[in-house]
């Protein structure tokens, strides 16, 4: 594939570097790559001595457009890297090539949408976005909620690990400027110095500037100014501190944070810095709250009475588990596998027009259908969607529609097709229909009463999902729900088990839909049979007699025989068909969607035994 990267410029910062070690991931993996910088620096000379002949342009969209247009050129795939390349994202999505928005930012991203309109637009619209960590795809996601994360990496330079003797030594490098919390850091250290005399404190970076001459009036005999350092220094400094602090008061990622679990060195970090999922709290350093010298204090006190030598095992482990460059080459490589026919739906106000997309075959249209914003529906989908709704009425009012999932599928189908109301009309969400899960863990929930179901949370900072551990449910549409804010996810889901015992209890009759898609269940068609035959009890017992239909939808044919239940042999189109991907506004893929909604529609217009 012919690849283009494009950078915001080429100074010695992180964005430029991590573009590089992506631009290397692609072009060892056999790709073409160009690359262009919308400023120049330093890191050019690098990015010529790795091989690359980077192109300097000025960040306009008319000499970006005048550079598109004079270079010979034939991409598969485009890679735009921080907020600042905007322009260049506003005018390459409309060049009918894959196209990722890399998003390194989190405070700009905020400034951004703001005070800067142009910028807002794009963004709010883009339909492909990645970020670095979980932290930022939360900011991110306050605007748009297609985002992705793949994790930022350093390369392994580990050689030991230093002995920890009676002197802990804490550790701090970075820029000396407020946003980094080292006013925070000094003030903590101040009150652990006054206790404890065998402590000491080293701060790397340039301190020669307004706010470092400030913080230096501290005047702590303990604390140790070193200046700026870099290459074999800074690796002294990693190999000669106890314990890596991190202060940020804002940090999309925080490389540092990874650097120190790289060599072996647990870290103390807070809740506001990206790379914060390195950090196992209380087994490997300690996640502070945000600018809050309290609690800094007391995790830097709790640290120098723990056994160091252990946490210094457990923090390299967290690196080799998520921060080498193995982990993000694989990640890098997987992103483009997956959007490399992913094609741009524009939709900022600026574009007269929507593509007429030629590799399709089809022209994307932007549509609300029943309050739904539907963005990327071929033509035919959308002819077929249409004609099914005005000829297919149904009254909704005295029906509990109810979906089991095993995925979004059965929820979102019946909403798109009209068979299911609208959460702005009242509609009411269930514990199983915005989630990921199989089938059998969701009946062992059923039986439990949800015992487990409201713990066991983990979460997932490679993906940024929360994942119910013991029962395998992974929260796929409560993105919003940060690694932070476990609470919020509880309280989400309090509510939507309080719906459904409520619903379970309601006279008014209850239709249930479960689709089982077996080569995903890797279930066979006896044990298909099984898994439907035991959902099939559950869901009657539970409701106890009141009026009650289970709708199954399985990609096996299966055969229950017990009154209202209703079972639909629906096949997947094809070999590899992924119903949440493009796949599903294909033309097999319409008939297959338009299909199962008939089968759901003729159960619920059926009148009731």
């Amino acid at each position: 594939m012919n690849i283009l990267l494009v950078s915001h410029d080429f100074t010695v910062t992180g964005a430029p570097n991590s573009l590089l070690r992506q631009a290397k991931y692609f072009r060892d993996a056999g790709h073409n790559v160009d690359v262009w910088g919308l400023g120049d620096g330093a890191l050019k000379a690098r990015y010529i001595e790795s091989g690359f002949n980077p192109l300097v342009i000025k960040n306009r969209f008319r000499d970006i457009k005048r550079a598109w247009r004079a270079r010979a050129h034939d991409y598969d795939f485009i890679i735009c890297n921080t907020t600042v390349t905007y322009r260049a994202v506003d005018f390459l999505q409309r060049q009918n090539i894959p196209i990722v928005w890399f998003i390194r930012e989190t405070k700009l991203v905020d400034e951004g949408i703001a005070n800067n309109n142009k910028f807002r637009e794009v963004f709010r619209n883009f339909y492909n976005i990645y970020t670095v960590s979980g932290y930022a795809a939360d900011v991110c996601r306050r605007y748009n909620s297609s985002v992705r994360v793949i994790n930022n990496s350093v390369e392994d330079k580990f050689q030991k690990f230093k002995k920890t003797d009676e002197r802990i030594v804490f550790g701090y490098i970075g820029s000396i400027i407020p946003v980094k919390g080292v006013d925070i850091l000094l003030r903590a250290f101040t009150k652990i110095a006054t206790e404890n005399k065998n402590v000491e404190l080293r701060i790397a970076g340039e301190y020669k500037n307004a706010f470092g001459t400030e913080l230096q009036k501290y005047n702590i005999p303990q604390v140790k100014w070193l200046g700026e350092i870099q290459g074999v220094d800074k690796e002294k400094f990693f190999n000669s501190i106890d314990v890596l602090i991190v202060p940020s008061l804002d940090e999309p990622s925080g490389l540092t944070v990874i650097e120190g679990a790289m060599y072996g060195v647990p870290v103390i970090t807070t809740d506001k810095t990206g790379a914060k999922y390195m950090v196992q709290n209380g087994e490997s350093g300690f996640i502070t709250k945000t600018g809050d010298v309290e609690d800094l204090y007391k995790s830097m006190s709790k640290i120098i009475q723990m056994n160091l030598d252990n946490m210094k095992q457990k923090s390299r482990e967290m690196y080799l588990k998520y921060g080498t460059t193995d982990k993000e080459r694989e990640q890098v490589l997987d992103m483009l596998a997956r959007n490399k026919e992913n094609l741009p739906v524009v939709k900022n106000r600026s574009i007269s027009r929507l593509h007429i997309f030629e590799r399709r075959g089809d022209a994307r249209v932007h549509i609300y259908l029943f309050g739904i914003k539907i963005a990327s529906f071929c033509g035919f989908y959308k002819k077929h969607l249409m004609r099914f709704t005005k000829t297919h009425k149904i009254d909704l009012k005295d029906k509990n529609i109810i979906s089991l999932g095993m995925n979004c599928f059965t929820r979102t189908m019946l909403t798109y097709w009209g068979l299911k109301k609208k959460k702005e009309d009242g509609e009411l969400s269930y514990p199983f229909d915005l989630a990921v899960h199989f089938t059998e863990p969701l009946i062992e929930v059923l039986n439990n009463d949800f015992d487990g179901f409201l713990d066991n949370f983990v979460f997932k900072p490679l993906s940024g999902y929360w994942i119910n551990n013991r029962y395998g449910f992974i929260y796929i549409h409560d993105a919003d729900c940060g690694e932070s804010e476990k609470e919020k996810l509880v309280a989400r889901l309090m509510g939507r088990v309080k719906n459904w015992k409520n619903m379970i209890s309601d006279m008014k009759p209850a239709y249930f839909f479960l689709y089982l898609d077996t080569v995903e269940m890797n279930l066979d068609r006896e044990h298909a049979n099984l898994v439907a035959g035991n959902m099939a009890k559950t869901i009657f017992t539970l409701r106890d007699g009141r009026p009650t239909k289970l709708v199954i939808i399985s990609t096996e044919k299966i055969k229950i025989d017990m009154k209202n239940v209703f079972v639909l042999c629906a096949p997947l189109p094809w070999k590899g068909f992924k119903w949440s991907t493009r796949d599903r506004i294909s033309v097999r893929g319409t008939r297959y969607e338009q299909k199962v909604a008939q089968f759901c529609y003729d159960v619920l217009a059926k009148k009731e035994d």
